[in-house]
Formats: C-alpha cells, structure tokens, sequence
C-alpha cells in the first residue's frame, strides 16, 4: 500500500511527545485518493480521514474540518485552526491510538499488542470459533466460575441443532437441570414477539420464527453456534399479560442470571428489532512511519468504551443483569467483548487486558471484585432450594476473599455504577438492584438493609456525593435522604478511593480516642416496606432512622476548616452552589457568597477548538434554595492516623430543629496535610473544636 511522505517518515516511537503535522485536512483527503502520477492513494491518510469521518468529535459536523489542520501527537489526532496548530492539546477518546503490530508478525514483541483484524459480518465462522475459544479459556480460569448444570427456569426457549427446526418454549420440570443461555437486551416495542397466556401451547409447539425481532433470532442462532440448548429470554419465558406469574417468576430472575453458562448482551443494539450480528466498521491503519514495523489502532478497541456508553449500559435493569451473569459476551458496535471475573478480552486486540480485571483500582465497577460474593449467594440459595441432584452447584468453586471489608466494597462498586442508570418507571430504583443486595448479604453479613446502605456500614454507606452533575428528587417520593436511592443521578462512593484499612483502622490509643469521640451508633431504624416479604425492596413514606453522631453547627464547621482544613470539598446534592468554577466544589467562603453574574473569560474567548469543556466560566448558581445547611455530621476518617487524610462529613437542614429531624443536603470533605509528628497535635486540637453530640432522626 502507498504512503505519502509525511505518513512514511512519520515518528511511531512511543516516547516522542512532540506534535507531527499531517498537514491540512482537505490536503490529506486528496492524498487518501491518490498520491499523482498513477499511484493509488495513502493507506496512512485514508485511515485518518475514516477515523476522523466516524468519530463522535466529527461526524455531526464533517463541514468544519475544511481548512483545519491535523496533527500526530502522542499517538492522537488534535485539529486545529492554522494559527492555533503549535499550542497544547488534549485527546478525544475515538482519536486516541494505540501502536500496534501487525496480525501476521510471527513473533511480536510482548510489550506491543499484536493487532487482530475485526471481519465486518459478526456471523462470520471465525467469530463464532473465537468465541467458543474464550468460553473454553474462561471454563479454564482458575478464579472464574465452572460451568455446571443449574436447575433450568421455569420455561425456556430449546433450540434444536438443526437451524431448519423451529425453536419451541420448554416448560420444564421441577428438577431439570441444564446449562442455558439468557439474553440481556432492549424491550422496544416488541409488538407480538412475546409471551401471552394465549400464545403458551402455540409457542410450546414452536415459535413463528417470522414473529420475532432481529435481536431475538440472533440470540438464538449464537446459542445454537456456541453449543448450547437453551435460551432464556425474558420476554419469551414470562407471560407478559399474567400477574400471577410475573410475580412468581420475578423474584427468581437473580437466579436465572446468575446461574446461566453464558449471558449474551445485545450492547448496541437500541431495541429488540436492531439485532446483535450487524456489521462492524473498524478503521485499519497500514505498516507506517519510519521503521515501517508499526499500524495504529484506536485505543478505545482496547477499552470497554462501547460497552460503558451504549445503550444497555443506561439501563438500570441491565445493570444487575450484567453484575449477576458470571461471563458475558458483549456484542457492541465495534468488536465481541468478553468479560468475566479475569478481566475483559477483545476480539480487535490480541492481549488479554488483565488491567481491569483483579488489579484495577476500586472506583470502579469490576466483575472479579462482586462476582465472588454473588456465587456464593447464589450457591447457598441453591442449595438450600430442595433439589436433591448429584451435581454441585452451577458456577461453583470460587474463592471468596478474606479481606474484612471487601464484602462492602463491592457493594458500593455496584451502588456507584447502578447509581449511572436510568429507568423507565422511576419507583423501581431500590427494586432493580434487589436482587443484588440480597444475594451479596450472605448470612447477614453486612446487617440489615436501610434503603439502600447497610447498618454493619452505616458511616461508609454515609459518604456517596456526587462527582459532577447535579443530583434531582424523582417525581414521587421514593427513599428516605440518607440513601442515595433517593434521588436520580450518577454518586460516587469516597471510601473507594481509600485504601480497605479506612473501614478497619489501626488500633491505636489516639484511634480509640477518636472512635469514642466520633463513632456513629444507629439507634433506631424503622423502614416502611411496600412489600413486607422483601427487605431488599421498595420503600414508603415514613422510613427513618435515628442516628447518635458527632456534629458541628455551620458556622462553627466554617471557621475550623479555615483554620484546619488545608482544602475543603462542599458538594450539595441538588445545587452547584459550592462548586469551583473550573472542576468541582469549592472554599467555605463560596458556601455563603452571593455568585456574580458571568463576564467575559479567557475559556469564553478560545478557540472552540482548544477550549476544554470542564473549564466552565463561573454563573448563577442552579438551585439555591438546595445549597443550604445547619449542621455538618461527622461521619469517617484517616486523619488520625495518616500524615495527608480527609475528613468527611454529611451536611444535614434541619426539618424540625427542635425535635432534632433532619434531612441531606450534601457533603463535605476535609483534606489534611500534617506532619506526622504532630498527628496527636492535630488530633487533640481537632477534637477540642465546637463539636456536639446529637441524636438525630434522619428522614
């Protein structure tokens, strides 16, 4: 393939930083046609003209790239306006790269992915071989679950080996066991691609494969490629006009994820008719640059970017699906990707990405920090259920971890990326995430559930904020304001930013010190059930819990974290307020401070082009009637005991001052740098401040 002179001298080393003009954008595209002279035209700028056409940066706006300049830096593409193509840039996820070598080098370096090309027909043979490639790596993981016979649902949908029979809905016996597929996907409208009591015998004897939706039909024919026999499908096993078996079948859905082979998401595909196997666009990049050893490849075929933004992930509802299947297999946009307890493999790349498996910082959502616990709720249910079989367990096997709070943590990796969601009928919040919470208590380990956060953790449970965008109240009542569940929008749970010794501290005299001056003690908790029968579900009006904690009036709270606090976070749930103009919550003197209306600013005045959206000029605050406080709750700390800690706190307005209800309004965090030597100092100064011990009813 033809390259110009630029992409053949371009400079692929991965420790060269500085900017590489590729020249202007309607030269590159001319060179993408042809170079002159009857050569064909550059492979390297035709890859660049198709990445920059299909990403979200461009493809909406294809008319202002004329008369911009591209540039290489740092294996990313930056466009700019001539006279601004030598300032600094900041990367676009989609026109990021990785280097790569390509697919038929025999023996690749180990320190650079070997490039794997992704055919456009996901029905292609070879997709199907790598997929039962990875089922067969993954049975073969010494962390992931074992594969195993499970008790099938009530119905499923068999599939015969022969693709010219017709699927038929198997209603199965109390003790037939099996492993089965389910299908995690978009409703849409289904029209009359579901189950009725009415269609129950016609569908038993076969289902009109003409009635069902191209996401439906595909689901089938990758179970049937994959080996298996048995498709779970939700639409197709519940009768969608039969309360009584909605209500039968629904509290048993944990199980019929959890215990499933396989789960086969639909991750692209908007609703039930878009289909799982359509065609793929994955821009190649030819051998290029000086050496000619290297390709690029877009970083995000090396990401969960199309599993993290598509549709199915703003589910709520897909969500616990996702977290209870012990293996996935994403059909996205772009590529197959596997996901399970070791990390996620992708069908574009040719190393196993361990990063976000096990050793993946915790703020996020992983499958190997939730998935044990969930077995083991899985298994004990199972095994207690009365079905007398000889086979284990289905996903049996897997080792639980002994660190003490790694239980809880993985709650709240679930609570943040659930938190994400959305939901078409918003009282479901607390019920879609049940079934989660009610596996991961096993034997009652993290206490009793308080609509959302765990009496066992109450003081952790307590520290979820925002981490950007503002937080609303849904249109009913749905939780009480301690719980996160109580309003819509995306919360980040501060503990996991800490290592797990913040929720077991050392046992240390100034330790027990502060414990004894600040520990919450949960006195009384009332939550009003909807359904009495699940204590994991939705809540009413009237839940409460009282609360014995360490609090500091407002002004009092302001006046110490100017004299302690070498840097104060104030986030309030509903209003920005407090917000620093530029990234997030700002100083205590913001708390009270009248904003000035926005004037012109450097950011305002930028090129559109190198301005970066966080930097936002500072405007009316949203909501200032939610930007208010009386009293700040103490609630975890490391402060005693590590030289740079933090402090937080959950801001409370008083409902009725003098019968002491109160409700959230935010919260605060305190950063202390110190010198180690001075710890008791600090401790012994901090302690000494205006705090006061408060029972407090928190509604």
């Amino acid at each position: 393939m033809d390259l110009c002179n630029i992409c053949s001298q371009l400079d692929l080393d991965l420790d060269v930083i500085e900017i590489q003009h590729l020249g202007p954008y309607n030269e590159i595209v001319q060179k993408s046609h042809g170079l002159g002279s009857g050569r064909s035209g550059c492979g390297g700028c035709a890859f660049f003209v198709d990445v920059l056409h299909n990403s979200n940066s461009w493809k909406h706006r294809l008319q202002e790239l004329e008369g911009k300049i591209v540039n290489f830096n740092s294996l990313h593409l930056d466009v700019r306006k001539p006279s601004k193509s030598n300032g600094s840039s900041w990367g676009i996820s989609d026109l990021n790269f990785d280097l790569c070598t390509p697919e038929d080098v025999e023996d690749p370096s180990p320190e650079i992915d070997c490039r794997r090309l992704v055919v456009a027909d996901p029905s292609d043979p070879r997709c199907f071989e790598r997929a039962r490639s990875w089922l067969e790596d993954c049975a073969g993981h010494a962390t992931c679950a074992k594969p195993a016979p499970a008790p099938l649902p009530k119905r499923v949908v068999e599939i015969p080996a022969d693709s010219t029979e017709a699927p038929r809905l198997l209603v199965t016996d109390d003790d037939q066991t099996g492993q089965y597929v389910v299908l995690s996907h978009c409703w849409g409208s289904l029209g009359p691609a579901k189950l009725t009591d009415q269609l129950l015998t016609q569908f038993q004897e076969g289902i009109p494969l003409e009635q069902l939706p191209r996401s439906f039909l595909d689901a089938i024919h990758i179970t049937r490629e994959l080996g298996f026999r048995y498709l779970w499908i939700d639409a197709l096993c519940i009768s969608q006009d039969n309360a009584t078996d909605w209500a039968e079948e629904a509290p048993k859905m944990a199980l019929y994820y959890g215990q499933s082979a396989l789960m086969i998401a639909a991750t692209a595909a908007e609703d039930s008719s878009k289909g799982l196997l359509t065609e793929r666009h994955v821009p190649y990049s030819p051998v290029m640059g000086k050496e000619r050893k290297y390709c690029l490849r877009q970083k995000l075929l090396r990401w969960e970017w199309d599993i993290e933004y598509s549709v199915l992930a703003s589910r709520g509802w897909a969500a616990q699906e996702r977290m209870l299947a012990p293996r996935v297999l994403h059909y996205t946009k772009r590529q197959m990707i596997w996901e399970c307890i070791e990390g996620f493999t992708f069908e574009a790349s040719g190393i196993k990405d361990t990063v976000t498996g096990s050793g993946q910082i915790d703020m996020r959502y992983h499958k190997s920090k939730i998935q044990p616990f969930v077995m083991q709720g899985l298994n004990t249910r199972q095994i207690a259920s009365a079905l007398e079989q000889s086979t284990p367990p289905a996903n049996s096997m897997i080792p639980i971890p002994q660190e003490p709070t790694a239980r809880v943590r993985a709650w709240y990796q679930c609570m943040d990326e659930f938190s994400k969601r959305s939901l078409t009928v918003s009282s479901d919040k607390l019920h879609a995430i049940s079934g989660i919470a009610s596996i991961m208590n096993h034997e009652n380990q993290m206490g009793t559930y308080l609509a959302g956060i765990w009496s066992k953790h109450l003081a952790s449970g307590l520290t979820w904020a925002r981490p950007w965008a503002l937080m609303k109240s849904p249109p009913e009542y749905r939780a009480p304001s301690w719980s996160w569940a109580s309003l819509d929008g995306e919360v980040s749970t501060t503990v996991l930013a800490s290592p797990p010794e913040l929720l077991n501290p050392p046992d240390t005299a100034i330790g027990k010190k502060w414990a004894e001056k600040f520990e919450l003690e949960l006195v009384e908790e009332s939550i009003v059930l909807q359904d009495p029968a699940n204590p994991y579900g939705a809540v009413s009006e009237g839940s409460y819990i009282v609360i014995d904690g360490t609090c500091i009036a407002k002004d009092a709270f302001l006046a110490l974290s100017n004299e302690k606090a070498d840097y104060l976070v104030v986030g309030f749930d509903k209003s920005n307020a407090a917000d620093c103009p530029c990234c997030g919550p700002s100083d205590p003197e913001d708390l009270d401070e009248d904003v000035a209306e926005p004037s012109a600013t450097n950011a305002e005045e930028a090129d559109a082009d190198d301005y970066d959206p966080r930097i936002k000029p500072r405007k009316p605050p949203k909501n200032p009637s939610d930007a208010h406080f009386d009293v700040a709750m103490y609630v975890i700390s490391d402060a005693f005991y590590k030289e740079d800690g933090f402090i937080d706190l959950v801001l409370l307005a008083w409902v009725d001052e003098d019968k002491k209800v109160a409700r959230r309004s935010g919260f605060s965090r305190m950063t202390i740098e110190q010198e180690e030597e001075k710890l008791e100092e600090f401790c012994e100064a901090f302690m000494g401040a205006a705090w006061e011990r408060m029972r407090i009813k928190f509604v």
